[in-house]
């Protein structure tokens, strides 16, 4: 009891001093935004008003495909989805970064501390959806070894965060799993009949009998053992998360639509169909758990979490759905529910599906959120599709979420590009500057905000370097930059003889606008190049990119690969400045067409393994290959499932062993067709390589009709000596290494590339025109677009298709 009222105390007093600071700043112009915090500062209750004290919360796995940082920081606070997020430092050094850019950033933990824990008895094939914890109660009681892991486990990812975060103040609280009892139990209480078993349960039917101490017959006495176990598992739990946690908020999130006691009247029948046999008090109760996580719903919003948060006086927070199948009201009613203003309600975490408009058969088109245009609703084939970035940002803008970080970071990127030679004789040379607006429509409510008003750019040249003779000033006006536009500006200058750029005395240049920041970027460098002709990843049609054409020497005819990386790519097509060119077929993930120059194209086949191979080398090593000498198990590498079930492969390794160490591969992933299951192939290339180097060893192997692949493992088998892998292919073998003439299957064609300004150069700073060769002072025009587009669905969160612009020489 001594304990419970010290871990109160210390915490309310932690409540308290929370709530002070709050208030210290709800004056702020990030709250005055916001109508919520208004009510918060103008209504606090005697007892404590905590009324959207943390605001809107984002679902956060990390940063990953075209989630930027700014996204994430932007929010008022992450929902950490462990274990989908690595419990590691490195993740925590990435939350450092986005506190840094919003110190009022929140952090809520949800432990997961049952995965890769596999049901220790029983068929583990008739596992369910939602995961290896379909069991998972009886294995932490019954299983040697479990619970010991569990609650490690628990402590470490907890710690994780407390220990590395710069501000723990920022982490506001925890919970256990999600949808209670789903992800923890065999969901029996909720279902089973008097009579009734089921697998879970003749699982561990020796064990549980030796404790029940008789016969396990499911009627109501078996229903309250199970549901003493319920509790005795949250508690325990519970209880190492408020010691490793220091004290934060614990909360309990059962799933919507399923009852506990407390919604029952006092007679109902304990084999009520979806109810959990407890009181929500026997999980919320001083000194383990404090609050409860409540479901937008319309209909059980306020039987499910309200009531209890104004009779209880616990904290809530909820979950804004956007998908429209998700909810059983409008949009805008939905929001105004997880905004109802009482004390108890701390906020809300936004949750997209991407397709939020496209729920196949939708009985309630009434509920789509009525700003989602019609490009971004989501196919009808699909609960969740790829729109979650546009989604994510345009409910932010509107709810006023973070727009004084995104004003503060969402601010144009500039890049140099020069050469400085230091030790020749005087030099007259150019100093070019591409500029990105950044901001986009996706940022903003209004499309006017994403346009760059009045800019203008100024070079500050350190001494030694001069504008040359009639160049004209060196702040130049480009007026308005359109919304995700490019320019790129020049200036011709002097060189002195022995100018040296450092960082004590760099070269500088600073843009100015009307709607942000100023942006002033430093070199020291001697010379600095902006990355021309590389590959892009393409997540969508319309993707495009700019190429630095200024750089170019000399015209030339282009060559283009577009390499399809995951799922398909119809009718893909490349546009450039007023040119297109089009493929008149589909693209498959290991397929890769060749284009160019003109009309000329080649079907090739391409390797699936699209994992960073840098891992593999050492420029030390042989053939600058990487040695690895411990683990079994020395890399993964990410690989694309070639799309077409029951495909013909072929793998190959280039490497050696040495002290009786052994090569091997295989490919994993998941099970189809609902891929809810772990998949993993037999070995291959076993003992294929040699203390001789050797390259391109191969297999080829028809893959089975239900692998997913996804991984492609590489071993040191056997555990001793020393492997080195310098490269590893996955490749389908039904296209020949020498490709497929499928040039009659192309129209339009590849235009020539020319440079982008004369030579020599004028003297004049100027503005380069899509048209170039010619120069152009006076208006600005945007530098030429390479775009990319097709007829398939976006990917959200790797790229779909890669493409390259090359010269023929490359």
């Amino acid at each position: 009891m001594w304990i419970a009222n010290r871990v109160n105390t210390a915490r309310n007093l932690r409540r308290a001093i929370t709530f002070g600071l709050t208030c210290a700043v709800l004056s702020g112009p990030a709250y005055q935004s916001n109508p919520a915090r208004a009510v918060e500062a103008e209504n606090p209750s005697a007892k404590g008003h905590h009324f959207w004290q943390w605001g809107m919360g984002y679902y956060y796995a990390g940063i990953s495909g075209r989630l930027t940082d700014l996204d994430a920081a932007r929010a008022d606070w992450l929902l950490l989805r462990f274990p989908d997020l690595p419990t590691s430092k490195e993740t925590v050094e990435g939350l450092n970064r986005l506190i840094e850019m919003n110190p009022r950033l929140k952090i809520m933990i949800r432990v997961w501390p049952m995965q890769n824990f596999y049901p220790q008895k029983g068929d583990f094939t008739k596992n369910t959806p939602v995961g290896l914890a379909s069991r998972m109660m009886y294995d932490y009681f019954y299983a040697p070894g479990v619970k010991e892991k569990i609650l490690t486990e628990t402590r470490r990812q907890i710690r994780v965060v407390i220990d590395n975060i710069n501000k723990p103040e920022n982490v506001v609280g925890m919970f256990l799993l999600e949808e209670m009892p789903q992800f923890l139990t065999d969901m029996a209480p909720l279902y089973l009949k008097d009579g009734q078993t089921n697998w879970a349960i003749e699982a561990y039917r020796e064990e549980i009998e030796a404790e029940y101490g008789k016969p396990f017959v499911w009627n109501d006495e078996a229903r309250r053992w199970w549901a003493k176990k319920y509790i005795q598992i949250f508690d325990e739990i519970h209880q190492v998360m408020n010691e490793s946690g220091e004290e934060q908020t614990v909360f309990y999130w059962p799933a919507t639509g399923y009852l506990h006691l407390d919604q029952l009247a006092p007679d109902a029948p304990l084999s009520t169909s979806s109810l959990i046999p407890v009181h929500l008090n026997d999980i919320v109760k001083p000194g383990l758990c404090d609050g409860l996580f409540g479901y937008g719903s319309i209909s059980r919003f306020e039987s499910e979490a309200l009531r209890f948060a104004r009779e209880r006086d616990w904290p809530i927070w909820t979950q804004l759905s956007h998908p429209c199948f998700m909810r059983d009201g409008s949009w805008e009613d939905t929001v105004k529910l997880v905004k109802t203003p009482v004390p108890q309600n701390l906020g809300t975490v936004f949750f997209c599906g991407g397709s939020c408009a496209g729920y196949p058969g939708n009985p309630h088109p009434q509920h789509v959120d009525p700003s989602i245009p019609a490009n971004e609703r989501g196919s009808a084939a699909t609960y969740f599709g790829h729109h979650r970035i546009e989604h994510t940002r345009r409910v932010f803008a509107q709810q006023k979420v973070g727009l004084d970080v995104v004003e503060k970071y969402l601010v144009p990127e500039l890049l140099l590009d020069y050469k400085i030679d230091a030790v020749g004789a005087e030099q007259s040379t150019r100093i070019f500057l591409q500029i990105h607006n950044t901001k986009d429509n996706s940022w903003y409510v209004d499309p006017q905000q994403a346009i760059l008003k009045d800019v203008a750019v100024e070079l500050l040249a350190p001494a030694g370097i001069a504008l040359a003779d009639g160049a004209g000033p060196a702040k130049i006006s480009l007026e308005d930059i359109e919304a995700d536009g490019h320019r790129v500006v020049s200036w011709p200058v002097r060189v002195k003889k022995g100018t040296r750029l450092s960082k004590d005395l760099p070269l500088r240049v600073k843009l100015t606008a009307a709607n942000c920041p100023d942006v002033e970027i430093a070199s020291g460098e001697s010379a600095k190049t902006i990355a021309a002709f590389e590959p892009q990843g393409i997540f969508r049609s319309g993707d495009f990119w700019v190429e630095p054409l200024h750089r170019l020497k000399q015209s030339f005819s282009p060559k283009i690969r577009l390499r399809a990386l995951q799922a398909t790519a119809k009718n893909p097509s490349i546009t450039i400045g007023s040119s297109s060119v089009s493929y008149d077929g589909t693209l498959r993930a290991g397929q890769e067409l060749q284009i160019g120059p003109g009309t000329e194209a080649r079907l090739m086949p391409s390797n699936l393994v699209v994992g960073d191979q840098q891992v593999l080398r050492d420029p030390a090593g042989p053939h600058g290959a990487k040695a690895w000498n411990d683990k079994e198990e020395v890399v993964s590498l990410r690989v694309m499932n070639p799309s077409k079930p029951g495909a013909k492969i072929r793998i190959k390794l280039s490497g050696k062993v040495a002290g009786g160490a052994q090569c091997m591969l295989r490919l994993a992933g998941y099970k189809l067709p609902a891929s809810y299951h772990a998949w993993r192939g037999e070995p291959l290339l076993v003992n294929a390589l040699t203390e001789n180097w050797q390259d391109e060893v191969s297999v080829d192997i028809t893959l089975p009709p239900e692998a997913d692949i996804r991984q492609v493992l590489l071993y040191r088998h056997g555990n001793q000596g020393t492997v080195w892998y310098s490269s590893v292919s996955v490749t389908p073998i039904d296209i020949p290494a020498e490709g497929i003439d499928v040039s009659d299957r192309v129209q339009g064609a590849l235009p020539t590339i020319v440079p982008g300004m004369p030579e020599p150069p004028p003297r004049r700073s100027l503005i380069l025109l899509p048209t170039a060769p010619t120069v152009v002072e006076g208006a600005p025009s945007s530098p030429v677009r390479f775009v990319y587009s097709d007829q398939s669905e976006p990917s959200g969160v790797l790229p779909r298709m890669q493409v390259q612009v090359m010269q023929l020489d490359e």
